[in-house]
């Protein structure tokens, strides 16, 4: 009988979590029993394979929080899986896992740089700094020792696990797998072809902004940019990734094109029809649009930041900094290297070997 994993995708399905399953899920559901539980739309999950459950807390704030613990609790009651993993927004679900999750039997995935986010700049107030801090570093940090495992996508967030004194053993850094038979790189002869099908100039120069759109993401340093610069309008910046900001700076400038959403079948097209990627934010794990990119051959110019240290990226700390590096055209003379991450098989070892863990720890 197969053993069961089980997904909590909750109320947010990011692009790091879609690269994920879509890379996994032939893999793991043709070793495993795959189900999902959580709130989240059903057809963006692969039903072929796997059991999709579902239940909705209308609550959001600290009564979300309990009615997330009630689920937890019910779903493994119910459903009793061998694994529960939880892939994305670990500080905001940590709590309830922490209230009601088995957590000998629960693995997180951290995707970003969580413990510093109370360091950002968008908590504008002591309060909501703290606020962050309590739930990042204290509380949601209790599920990180208690869990059977933990997965970070670099040595960098290892090494932030240990100083918090995280057990080293059972932390794996996992970078995301990416599909390199499809995200790779193209000859100018079949870049130009799919120029044309995405109606894009083959002459003009664009810069590719991906992923989601949060204010953490720290897009509104592109409005800062566009503002002071009147130098830039032979670089189209196209922004790939639902967000109402972007929306309205592709209304407001005519050199940036609103893109929205983009199924990740078909996302691969826009790295091989662009000329580089731009990245903004700085509490981060592991972008996967940088694996997505550099796989495509595309230059990366990215803010400095703890987790990008080593890469081999263009790097910048303020707006006047990027400007003159666009100005200088300095992404002609880049050649990125980011991880691809590894390979499926990898992942599917792991999983085994958190089950056969599990199991020599049971009585």
């Amino acid at each position: 009988m197969k053993k069961k994993i089980s997904f909590f995708i909750g109320s947010y399905f990011p692009s790091s979590t879609q690269t994920l399953f879509s890379n996994l899920l032939d893999l793991i559901g043709n070793n495993f029993k795959i189900e999902f539980f959580g709130f989240y739309d059903e057809e963006k999950l692969d039903d072929d394979i796997s059991e999709v459950i579902y239940e909705y807390p209308s609550e959001k704030g600290f009564k979300g929080m309990i009615s997330t613990s009630k689920t937890l609790k019910r779903y493994d009651k119910d459903h009793n899986p061998d694994l529960i993993v939880l892939p994305h927004k670990y500080g905001e679900y940590g709590p309830a896992f922490l209230l009601s999750a088995d957590l000998n039997k629960t693995i997180i995935r951290l995707n970003d740089d969580t413990f510093n986010f109370y360091k950002d700049e968008v908590y504008e107030t002591k309060i909501n700094r703290a606020k962050s801090f309590l739930i990042n570093n204290i509380l949601s940090k209790i599920v990180l020792k208690k869990s059977l495992g933990v997965i970070v996508q670099t040595e960098y967030m290892k090494k932030e696990c240990e100083k918090r004194n995280i057990d080293t053993e059972k932390t794996e850094v996992l970078p995301l797998p990416i599909d390199t038979t499809i995200f790779k790189k193209v000859d100018k002869k079949k870049k130009d072809k799919i120029r044309r099908e995405l109606d894009i100039d083959k002459n003009s120069i664009i810069a590719l902004i991906v992923g989601s759109h949060s204010r953490r993401k720290r897009h509104q340093l592109l409005d800062e940019l566009l503002k002071r610069s009147k130098e830039l309008d032979d670089i189209t910046f196209m922004i790939i990734g639902k967000t109402n900001y972007g929306k309205k700076l592709g209304e407001k400038y005519p050199n940036v094109r609103y893109e929205g959403f983009v199924d990740h079948d078909n996302l691969y097209r826009y790295y091989q029809a662009g000329d580089f990627l731009l990245h903004f934010a700085t509490l981060e794990g592991l972008p996967t649009v940088f694996q997505e990119a550099s796989s495509c051959g595309l230059p990366i110019i990215a803010r400095e930041a703890n987790y990008n240290q080593g890469m081999d990226i263009c790097k910048y700390e303020t707006v006047v900094e990027l400007e003159k590096l666009l100005i200088d055209e300095v992404w002609k003379d880049l050649k990125t290297h980011v991880t691809p991450g590894l390979s499926k098989k990898e992942y599917l070892d792991f999983f085994k070997m958190m089950i056969e863990k599990k199991e020599r720890s049971q009585p």
